[in-house]
């Protein structure tokens, strides 16, 4: 046999499985979010950071508008000058998330107090078209944050939802709720956990 006619044998390298990419949203920090927003990255947007999400918020109306207002004028009031009544501003509440309350209390001043609100005695929210995200997400998150006290001011029922006694619960959002939840109507008052002595009538917080 000569060599051109010599029998061979050939072997093919297996081909490798293609890798597939999975597209993941990116995870935003506060650092990241408080540098494009001091960027004016938003500009006229309202936008808070959830959950590393960065979520567009409604424009408030002017309901929402004038029951912030008075929720603020009536706070201003009743915690002394040893406390910072804020309004729509900053909170965060762990590394990822930064609701944005529409007002809330912390213990100390403008210069005595962090960004980071350690402090916080009681959060607001005024819920027109949020209901439902304020007494449900936004709820376990400052359950989370272990505030005592948070309101939500339902402007179109017309009452309001006290949450206190903030625990641990595997099951919930953030492994944190809140144990006691009470409804209050525009007919009842009722006092803040950390002034137990001022009487708030839930009507004066309402538009």
């Amino acid at each position: 046999m000569n060599a051109l006619s010599t029998p061979f044998t050939t072997t093919t390298a297996p081909i490798p499985a293609p890798q597939v990419w999975n597209p993941t949203p990116y995870h935003w920090n506060n650092d990241e979010f408080r540098i494009l927003t001091e960027a004016g990255c938003f500009r006229d947007k309202f936008v808070m950071l959830i959950n590393g999400e960065i979520i567009e918020m409604a424009n408030p109306s002017p309901k929402h508008r004038r029951s912030v207002g008075k929720v603020d004028y009536m706070l201003k009031s009743i915690f002394n000058t040893n406390h910072w009544v804020r309004v729509q501003d900053g909170l965060e509440t762990s590394p990822d998330t930064n609701p944005c309350p529409d007002v809330a209390v912390l213990n100390g001043t403008p210069w005595t107090t962090p960004d980071s609100g350690e402090e916080v005695l009681l959060v607001v929210e005024v819920s027109d078209t949020s209901f439902a995200y304020d007494r449900g997400t936004k709820a376990h998150i400052y359950a989370a944050k272990s505030i005592q006290d948070y309101w939500v001011i339902d402007v179109n029922g017309r009452q309001l939802l006290r949450f206190r006694d903030p625990i641990a619960d595997p099951s919930a959002p953030r492994g944190y709720r809140y144990a006691t939840q009470t409804t209050l109507t525009d007919q009842d008052t009722f006092s803040p956990l950390a002034t137990a002595h001022a009487i708030v009538p839930v009507v004066q917080l309402l538009p």
